[in-house]
């Protein structure tokens, strides 16, 4: 489960890094455990630090996970380097002869080094995403919109989309959002390219306008604000419709911080190829 969370929030929908992950783990542990056994076979002692890659095989997963979804390779892979290096230096101390105090010693060096890097991962998360949102080059800005709430922001690898809702924490019934897409002009939002005012695409017939374009940025970006009528009462079976079109005249952009993005709860940025 690890495993494969941290692996889909770095890599999306593939899972081949996750099944890469688990193999490895798994070739990792046989042959370790082999090692083990025979040291212990041959009457070897203090083979124990052959435990610490067995243990972090699992450790090291849900620690990561436990730190955010914001990550960043080079931080993490020097966090846990120090936490391997605290982890064996505790199991040099406790195979001293025995002594109590250096049990607890060593115990206590282990949980403080494992503990750090969590914290030192969480406190980490608003930097790490800041960072994300910077480096998809697209403007970085919030729909105001009278009665909603900037809620959730997630970066892609070109485009950053941010929900609005008109029910921030609310939980017990259904609430209208209003998912914002910021990327490099695409095909859909071609109508921007000449024009000041927002473009909204034809809708069909019988059907309450669920989109539109925001064209301050053309003809090299666009804003796609979509209508998301999200629903969580579990008492009704579905969402329903609803028309943005009364809200387009008040909708305005602001230009905001990648901090103020980043402190946001993280969504998901669904891409196509």
């Amino acid at each position: 489960m690890a495993v494969a969370n941290v692996a889909d929030s770095d890599w999306g929908s593939s899972g081949v890094p996750a099944a890469v992950a688990l193999v490895s783990g798994l070739i990792t542990t046989a042959v370790l455990a082999a090692v083990v056994l025979v040291l212990a076979f041959r009457g070897r002692r203090q083979n124990s630090h052959l435990l610490v890659p067995l243990g972090f095989i699992v450790v090291v997963p849900y620690g990561i996970s436990l730190g955010g979804p914001a990550r960043s390779p080079w931080v993490l892979a020097l966090l846990w380097a120090v936490v391997a290096i605290v982890t064996h230096t505790a199991l040099a101390v406790a195979a001293r002869p025995s002594d109590i105090r250096r049990s607890l010693a060593a115990a206590g060096m282990t949980v403080v080094a494992l503990a750090g890097a969590v914290v030192i991962e969480r406190a980490s998360q608003v930097s790490w995403r800041a960072d994300r949102f910077r480096a998809v080059g697209v403007p970085l800005v919030i729909l105001d919109v009278p009665g909603f709430q900037p809620k959730r922001a997630g970066a892609g690898e070109y485009s950053i989309h941010v929900i609005l809702t008109d029910q921030p924490g609310s939980s017990d019934r259904a609430e209208r959002s209003i998912g914002v897409t910021i990327e490099a002009t695409s095909g859909r939002a071609s109508a921007c390219t000449d024009a000041t005012e927002p473009v909204l695409p034809q809708a069909r017939r019988g059907e309450p306008r669920t989109v539109v374009l925001l064209c301050q940025f053309a003809p090299a970006f666009d804003v796609t604000v979509v209508a998301q009528p999200y629903h969580l009462d579990r008492r009704a079976s579905a969402a329903s419709p609803w028309s943005i079109d009364p809200l387009v005249q008040q909708m305005k952009l602001r230009p905001v911080s990648a901090e103020e993005l980043a402190r946001l709860l993280p969504t998901e940025n669904w891409e196509p190829d």
